[in-house]
């Protein structure tokens, strides 16, 4: 059995911008891939290293699980019925107090406008009286 080493396009290119030819460059970077290659990693620390990605994204998962539980739990505990009612009571007196103000704010641009026909009412009345 052959076996055959490819050279990519930019080795070919310069081995021949170069001169050289293809079996001594192959030698070459086999020799300068060897200086620059790391050490392989043992496939226990592999293992073990996808083990601790694959644990930590589940720890986000249950964490996040966790606090959506949390705040069920608050929203329907007493405490968080109590929250929600003492809310819808506030509610209630800020739009009770913008109808009271509303209506305030009517009543007093009608008397606004009526003032000064009352004024002259009265007046007529004064003069005519005597």
């Amino acid at each position: 059995m052959k076996t055959m080493l490819a050279m990519s396009e930019d080795e070919q290119a310069s081995a021949e911008a170069n001169g050289d030819q293809g079996d001594n460059s192959d030698a070459a970077d086999n020799e300068k891939n060897d200086d620059n290659d790391e050490p392989e990693e043992d496939p226990e620390v592999k293992a073990l290293k996808e083990e601790i990605a694959a644990l930590e994204s589940t720890l986000g998962s249950k964490k996040e699980a966790l606090e959506k539980a949390l705040d069920q739990c608050e929203e329907y505990s007493k405490t968080g019925y109590a929250r929600k009612v003492a809310e819808m009571e506030n509610m209630r007196r800020v739009r009770s107090n913008i109808a009271s103000t509303s209506q305030s704010s009517a009543t007093s641009a009608v008397l606004r406008n009526f003032m000064p026909a009352y004024d002259n009412l009265n007046a007529l009345k004064e003069k005519y009286a005597n």
